[in-house]
């Protein structure tokens, strides 16, 4: 296969295992839950890939006892990056910190937050801004659209927002979208929340949009 340039995975049986080999044309990549981080393993694509959806469950597809030892391959011609990242209470999400740092060049960032239950400092937690400020080596020069979608509005997801814009220097817009609600007035609350909060973040010349 050669000549392929673009694969979506939409759903792929969990006793197989998906093995890209000869794809030297590869440059879109759209993988399943199911599949993980464990295809980045693959060295044979990670060099070339421009675009990348994937999804990780740090419960499930990390087996490091320690997050900071979790290495991923430079992801050098990365421009396009959308992760769907699962968490459940009070899970961490340092781990974020690793796949962007693994793109240098990346110009775009889209998070999927999926919550598979309400983090206990959703309203009121004490802050984990000095977890997340400890794996936050390097700038993102690049940078130049950040789009946060499956916002609880819980402090770590607006300190891991924090950290994300105050080091992407080339920064031009930002998209937040808040998690579904059934009622209309908690939805308009958390969207004037997000507001707020990032709007005071971020410098003037960025474009800040929130649904």
């Amino acid at each position: 296969m050669t000549n392929l340039e673009s694969l979506s995975l939409h759903r792929l049986p969990h006793h197989y295992k998906l093995v890209l080999e000869n794809v030297p044309s590869l440059v879109d990549l759209d993988t399943c839950k199911n599949i993980g981080i464990q295809i980045l393993s693959q060295g044979i694509i990670s060099g070339q890939l421009v675009k990348l959806k994937l999804s990780s469950d740090p419960y499930h597809d990390i087996s490091y006892d320690d997050v900071d030892d979790m290495c991923l391959p430079k992801l050098v011609k990365i421009k396009h990056m959308e992760l769907e990242y699962s968490i459940r209470g009070d899970g961490n999400i340092r781990e974020l910190f690793h796949f962007i740092e693994a793109c240098p060049y990346m110009q775009k960032l889209k998070i999927r937050f999926v919550w598979h239950k309400c983090p206990s400092n959703y309203m009121y937690g004490r802050s984990a801004q000095y977890r997340i400020k400890a794996v936050t080596k390097t700038s993102y020069d690049h940078l130049k659209r950040v789009e946060l979608v499956g916002l609880f509005g819980c402090p770590r997801e607006y300190e891991f927002g924090s950290c994300i814009i105050g080091k992407a220097t080339a920064l031009e817009e930002m998209f937040a979208e808040t998690r579904a609600y059934d009622n209309v007035i908690m939805e308009r609350k958390a969207i004037s929340r997000v507001w707020k909060y990032f709007r005071r973040k971020l410098p003037k010349s960025v474009n800040l949009v929130v649904e």
